[in-house]
């Protein structure tokens, strides 16, 4: 009996001493740091794949009575604010066309890092530089039964980005990016910015840190954040792999739209070489109708494997030592005309509206606020109207605008990029009490079996001129018969 006694008492403490070790060992192991600082050098090459699929809604405000978009270029374009606010009382609910949009995409792509920057604003602020060369891209878009397959040119396939506080901004070796190719590569979760959701600190499982307006709203693509409520916690460590995960919400703004996102992400981060090897997000975002995009109610999922590469023979510093970071140069975008008869480029401000072989349709968006609008309509009748004088065509504009006219600001005349005749007429115009500046081109191709000749003209407010500034000369200086 005493024995068993003795034997019960021996096993007892042999395992309470086990216990004690195991309970030790976890205590270590929950104390443990990891270090989530990026070892991510200047110079070196990830190979990224990269998938993107979204679907939701897109909803479209119609006016009540006419049933067009009421961000359709001309619709209620002459009234101001002030009237708008009056009317709203008494106006009908515009009515809400849903449309149901689904985009599925695959790229790959090497990435290197030219130079590491913060996303600071001011005096203080450092470039992130870097160079893209897309190696693939299989994109499909469709919204309602309209599908489209856009293109990205991969006979040019290096891309410059310089991002600048909270600014990204891309850029072709020789030529310009498209309108459709800047849509494809700018989406969420720019892989050069991803090292910024690290704490850039030694963390313990665990533990939690917030993301900053900045970081969140280059990642999430957003102009402006108003609010925001978003961690990152290191959930688990193995094989030397951190688990990251990321949950929260934003709410901001994006071309002049109200954005509310809710995002789920996750990262896994290779502690021994300091390396983000794998990154996802879960969006969800509601956004209203604005001027120049529809609202939308949509889920995209984002994901990217990031394998670092020992050398490329695509991204070298003699490929890379060609690309021009010009400022001047950031985000413009090649226009070709539908109809296959002219070309221009327009500056990042600049957005594309409806487009037809007959007429194109832009609009200017500065600080979230629209300050013009642009369109270049093809003359019916050609070889009547190439003898027209600059002084015919201002009165054909003061007779276009008939009880509206106000003044003849200003004639000149002029000559495009490839030498073609422009004239310019500037206008002073009234509207409903609202004062409005007219800035009218025509355009003439003379020598040609075929003359071309179209009108571009520009609308705004008179009290925008400041604002808008010289938006007009880009778009003629480059302008171009095709």
């Amino acid at each position: 009996m005493k024995q068993f006694k003795l034997g019960f008492t021996v096993i007892a403490f042999v395992f309470l001493f086990a216990g004690t070790i195991l309970w030790a060992d976890e205590e270590n192991s929950l104390a443990k740091t990891y270090r989530l600082v990026s070892s991510r050098q200047s110079g070196s090459v990830d190979l990224i794949e990269k998938t993107f699929d979204a679907a939701g809604t897109l909803m479209l405000e119609l006016d009540p009575d006419s049933l067009v978009s009421k961000s359709s270029p001309g619709n209620d374009e002459k009234k101001n604010a002030k009237e708008k606010s009056k009317e709203a009382e008494s106006e009908q609910k515009p009515v809400i066309q849903s449309i149901p949009m689904k985009v599925a995409s695959r790229q790959s792509y090497e990435e290197m890092l030219i130079q590491a920057g913060n996303l600071l604003q001011g005096e203080n602020a450092k470039s992130t530089l870097g160079a893209w060369y897309f190696l693939e891209n299989k994109t499909e878009i469709k919204i309602g039964e309209s599908e489209t397959r856009p293109e990205l040119n991969l006979e040019q396939p290096i891309i410059g980005v310089d991002i600048k506080g909270a600014q990204a901004n891309f850029f072709r070796q020789d030529g310009f990016l498209t309108r459709d190719e800047l849509d494809l590569i700018n989406v969420q979760g720019n892989t050069l910015l991803l090292d910024h959701i690290l704490p850039n600190k030694s963390v313990k499982v665990g533990d939690s840190w917030k993301q900053s307006p900045d970081t969140m709203a280059i990642l999430l693509q957003l102009d402006l954040v108003f609010n925001l409520d978003i961690q990152t916690t290191l959930t688990e460590v193995k094989k030397n792999v951190a688990i990251l995960e990321t949950k929260g919400w934003i709410e901001g703004s994006c071309e002049g739209s109200t954005s509310k996102i809710n995002v789920t992400g996750k990262a896994y981060f290779d502690v021994t070489r300091g390396r983000i090897l794998w990154f996802g997000m879960v969006i969800e975002e509601k956004r209203t109708a604005g001027y120049v995009t529809p609202g939308m109610d949509v889920t995209a999922k984002v994901q990217y494997k990031i394998t670092p590469m020992e050398e490329s023979k695509n991204l070298t510093s003699d490929s890379t030592s060609k690309l021009a970071f010009d400022e001047s140069q950031y985000g413009l975008i090649l226009f070709e005309d539908p109809g296959n008869a002219w070309k221009f480029v327009l500056t990042p401000d600049w957005e594309p509206m409806n487009q037809n072989k007959f007429q194109s349709n832009f609009r200017l968006l500065r600080d979230g606020e629209l300050v013009a609008q642009c369109t270049v309509a093809k003359v019916q009748n050609p070889k009547v109207s190439q003898d027209t004088k600059p002084e015919d065509f201002a009165n054909e504009v003061k007779e276009w605008l008939k009880e509206s006219f106000q003044s003849i600001l200003d004639v000149k005349t002029l000559k495009s990029a490839d030498g073609s005749d422009v004239y310019r007429v500037d206008v002073a115009a009234k509207y409903e009490g609202l004062d409005l500046r007219y800035i009218c081109y025509l355009i003439t191709q003379k020598d040609a079996k075929e003359p071309k000749q179209y009108t571009m003209v520009f609308t705004l407010e008179d009290e925008l001129m400041e604002k808008f500034s010289d938006a007009n000369e880009q778009m003629i200086q480059s302008f171009s018969w095709k």
